[in-house]
């Protein structure tokens, strides 16, 4: 039996030089293998040498000898009404046979009688050779040594085609109706639902889950400087349309577009400025609609009844540093399209198809543009790559910032390490990777209401508090992996957790996603965090996956919102903030200068981090240097506390250290209380770190025989304690929007923020703000429907109420 070779290649037209003293221009192109094909595809170019457009493909053969090829393409049709034919020659050798085509559309094509090729073992060049400006509109070639197997399949296609022209046909009154509105920007009234979360504090990008994408029609195209042109286009069966011509190297360059009219036609007389290869595209103005056209180049090449597609949104990215967008767990091929101008019809400004940066993350067949841009740019554009393959599906992640945390880990490139959301000392690692943002965890430290004598099993409360578990999981299920250093003895020192798509409903990017510390959140591969203390989070050591994999993961504003948890926080009444600073006026001023400064070095290590674990961010001069002067002087305690009553999670470790030694019964005594107080008027209570600290805290200041406060043991369990949504506001939703108005008793920080159920933020209308005291009113966007979240934030105690808003 003869062994079959196959060959598939996408052409991806980017990345192009341009040899100007030949006037030869070409594109190289990255490579799609045919699902079983084994021929090696190494990639494709387009080039022009004088009045020849040459579309090639270089392809590694297994072993010398014949093969039938058939050539995926699209025909031009002449001014004549007859079709251009493809010269074929391989290795530098023209065949004796062409290309001849007879009719349009996209079709397999062989040569002539079906004859075969001769390759020889390794590297060879097929090119197909056309006449310019019409630089061959070949998608894919497939060769195999039997002439039945070469054959490419237009099934795909004409089921696309179909279905575009039965929804014309069916549209067509509607779409004469919608010419009256052209007027509307369809990118901003879309049919994709888009989340905007720029500079949020949950997120820092734009999101779309599950984009359907298309092909639509484009086309490369070769002109010479000076050289007039005119471009035209018809919309069928009154489908508005939007037509653009622009370089394929240089489009920030050289870029036009025309909006298609009342009678949906749309044209463009451009005048050459640069020699080169040009990309003619028609998309669809009405997003996510398909539609048919008919295209006339120059009144020398002709398409007729091309299908056409586009889906977008508006988002506006600047020019003042690197932006990513980009698609991911993709279905099909996705291709990018970079819009300038804040109407329509804009301009293409980028493009990309089938990443391939510097970093080690294998991208496939998704696409991302990572680029300063030269202008603001406003639009981003989606549709498939191929006619060949032409209905796909992905995610969208637009505006994502370059993430910084790269430098800290040896193996993490640049071009992998892509920022989710800025630094921020509210959570970390741990807190995100159960899906919450409103407190930093750390279930090893000595505080935390997860703590157990074994420290996996302290994760494993974490984790089984926001519906996750060890059980069943393994390396290729888990959505949720634990970091640890291993010892030469097998011992387990735990570092870091990370996170992917499927632990929540929250977006985490196109691998895997961490929250170094107190640093940015960063998208990046799944092991590219492993290395040493000095440069990494050591190795995935265990593995998490949802306990039940069919029920939704609430988020904890959501699970407030509903009535069914509450966040409790503490804080130290008048009487121990009297304690607190009596003691502390008492201390030598030299030795709290001291402290002071020691103290604020060492919070700069903590909040400069890659850690989440306390005692491995204390293992530092800054530290050590700071708990000796604090032994030392043991007075210093005070001042310790004092760090407390703003929440400062650097002076965590300091209070263990100072005095868990001699307070055992006490840590033990509030781990009572909680374990006997877990819920409120059957309400789950979660306790932080912080506050489990300062509950601890206050207990001790109630054996300070000194003052006298335990004299009342009781009180000390009850004071200064506040729960989420224990400072009431009111959010009332109406056809002009939300309005949310809450009174202050004095300044505060304060975070307002409209978020759908899976926690997504919908909108920020105050982020971190300083508010004097005094009633405040916000309003929140009216163009929404559906059941919503509004988060208020005050001084870090979050309240939550759940609202409907109706159009």
């Amino acid at each position: 039996m003869k062994k079959i070779v196959l060959l598939t290649i996408c052409i991806l037209a980017c990345n192009m030089q341009m040899f100007s003293q030949k006037i030869v221009e070409t594109n190289y192109f990255e490579n799609h293998l045919d699902l079983g094909g084994d021929v090696v595809i190494k990639n494709s170019t387009q080039e022009v040498v004088g009045n020849k457009a040459i579309t090639s493909f270089d392809v590694e053969s297994p072993k010398a000898g014949d093969y039938y090829v058939s050539f995926w393409m699209l025909p031009t049709k002449l001014a004549g009404g007859n079709f251009a034919s493809y010269a074929i020659s391989v290795n530098g050798h023209k065949l004796t046979d062409k290309i001849i085509p007879t009719v349009g559309d996209w079709q397999t094509l062989t040569l002539s009688k079906g004859k075969a090729i001769s390759l020889n073992k390794g590297i060879n060049r097929i090119s197909v050779e056309g006449v310019v400006p019409d630089v061959p509109n070949v998608e894919h070639i497939r060769l195999s040594t039997n002439l039945g197997k070469a054959r490419i399949s237009n099934i795909a296609y004409k089921k696309y085609k179909s279905e575009v022209e039965q929804e014309s046909i069916r549209d067509a009154m509607k779409n004469s109706m919608i010419l009256n509105s052209l007027n509307t920007d369809t990118l901003e009234n879309m049919s994709l639902k888009a989340v905007a979360k720029a500079e949020a504090a949950l997120y820092n990008f734009t999101y779309v889950s599950y984009v359907e994408l298309h092909y639509t029609f484009y086309k490369t195209v070769s002109f010479n400087e000076g050289q007039k042109i005119f471009v035209s286009t018809n919309g069928i069966n009154n489908f508005s349309h939007v037509l653009e011509l622009f370089s394929a190297t240089t489009p920030e360059n050289y870029s036009w577009s025309s909006m298609s009219n009342g009678n949906t036609l749309a044209s463009l007389n451009v005048t050459i400025p640069k020699t080169g290869l040009y990309y003619v595209r028609v998309r669809s103005y009405l997003n996510g609609k398909k539609g048919m056209c008919n295209v006339n180049i120059n009144g020398e090449n002709y398409y007729e009844n091309v299908p056409i597609y586009s889906i977008g949104l508006r988002c506006t990215q600047g020019n003042d540093k690197i932006y990513n967008t980009f698609t991911c767990h993709n279905v099909g091929d996705p291709r990018i399209w970079i819009e300038e101008g804040s109407t329509t019809p804009g301009r293409i400004t980028a493009f990309n198809d089938d990443y391939r940066g510097s970093g080690d993350f294998a991208w496939g067949s998704n696409s991302r543009i990572n680029k300063k841009f030269p202008r603001t740019v406003d639009g981003v554009l989606l549709s498939t790559y191929s006619s060949y393959n032409p209905d796909g599906k992905c995610e969208l992640y637009v505006k994502c910032q370059k993430s910084t945390v790269y430098s800290s880990f040896t193996k993490l490139k640049e071009d992998d390490a892509i920022q989710s959301a800025p630094a921020s000392t509210q959570y970390n690692c741990i807190s995100w990777s159960g899906g919450i943002t409103s407190y930093w965890e750390w279930p090893l430290s000595t505080f935390s209401s997860y703590y157990s004598s074994n420290p996996l099993t302290a994760f494993d409360n974490f984790y089984a508090s926001r519906g996750l578990t060890r059980t069943g999981a393994t390396e290729n299920s888990s959505v949720v992996d634990l970091w640890a250093y291993i010892g030469a003895n097998g011992s387990r020192n735990y570092s870091h957790a990370s996170i992917r798509n499927g632990a929540d409903n929250n977006a985490h990017g196109y691998d895997w996603e961490s929250k170094p510390g107190q640093l940015m959140r960063t998208f990046h591969p799944r092991y590219a965090l492993e290395g040493t203390e000095a440069d990494g989070y050591g190795k995935v050591v265990e593995y998490y996956v949802k306990t039940n994999k069919a029920a939704k993961i609430a988020t904890v504003e959501e699970e407030i919102a509903n009535g069914v948890s509450e966040i409790e926080y503490t804080d130290f009444d008048q009487n121990e903030l009297n304690v607190i600073s009596r003691r502390i006026n008492a201390i030598d001023g030299t030795v709290l200068l001291k402290f002071n400064a020691l103290y604020d070095k060492w919070k700069s290590v903590v909040e400069n981090s890659i850690f989440s674990n306390p005692v491995q961010i204390a293992d530092c001069k800054e530290y050590k240097e700071l708990l000796t002067l604090c032994i030392k002087y043991k007075e210093l305690k005070y001042a310790v506390f004092a760090k407390l009553d703003d929440k400062d999670i650097a002076a965590i470790q300091l209070v263990e250290d100072l005095t868990i030694k001699e307070n055992n019964s006490v840590l033990q005594e509030m781990k009572d209380y909680n374990a006997q107080h877990k819920t409120r008027a059957g309400v789950k209570i979660l306790r932080p770190v912080i506050t489990n600290t300062i509950s601890y805290v206050k207990r001790l200041l109630a054996l300070d025989g000194i003052e006298k406060l335990q004299k009342s043991r009781n009180r000390v369990q009850t004071t200064g304690i506040s729960y989420s949504n224990s400072q009431e506001f009111s959010a009332v939703p109406s056809s002009e929007g939300t309005n949310v108005t809450f009174a202050l008793d004095s300044p505060s920080v304060v975070s307002l923020s409209l978020l759908d159920l899976t926690g997504k933020n919908i909108c920020i209308a105050l982020n971190e703000a300083t508010i004097e005291s005094g009633t405040h009113s916000y309003s929140l966007p009216a163009s929404l429907n559906g059941v919503y979240l509004v988060r208020l934030t005050i001084d870090g105690r979050v309240n939550v109420k759940k609202i409907t808003i109706k159009k």
